[in-house]
């Protein structure tokens, strides 16, 4: 019976579910300001749902979240770069990086290495 009806709760309220959960994901890319890779984002956010939802919750896929997160990339609600499907960069991380070393360099007409190796960059 209890199999019944998670099966009802998803026929009844699966766009009000999507919907949270996908406001859910937005708002968790939003809040990232550094690389990460979003498997460990998937994790965090699948078990915030169980502790929203308790025992009768419903365990979402890690490819669910990535296709609602591809969704919001492709809609412009989030902004960055994503390689590999996995490893995301927020636009706010690529532009703090730049300035800083446009900033680095217009002071001290180099770059040094271990600058550029702080930073992330190779």
């Amino acid at each position: 019976m209890r199999m019944i009806s998670q099966v009802v709760f998803l026929l009844d309220c699966s766009p009000a579910y999507v919907a949270r959960v996908n406001a859910m994901v937005r708002g968790a890319a939003r809040g990232i300001t550094v690389p990460m890779n979003l498997s460990a984002l998937w994790s965090s956010l699948q078990l915030l749902l169980h502790e929203m939802d308790g025992a009768s919750g419903v365990a979402v896929e890690s490819s669910f979240f990535q296709t609602l997160f591809n969704g919001l990339v492709k809609d412009g609600e989030i902004l960055g770069s994503l390689r590999a499907g996995v490893h995301w960069t927020p636009t706010v991380f690529a532009i703090a990086q730049k300035e800083s070393v446009d900033s680095f360099f217009s002071q001290n007409s180099f770059i040094a290495y271990d600058f550029l190796h702080k930073l992330g960059i190779p």
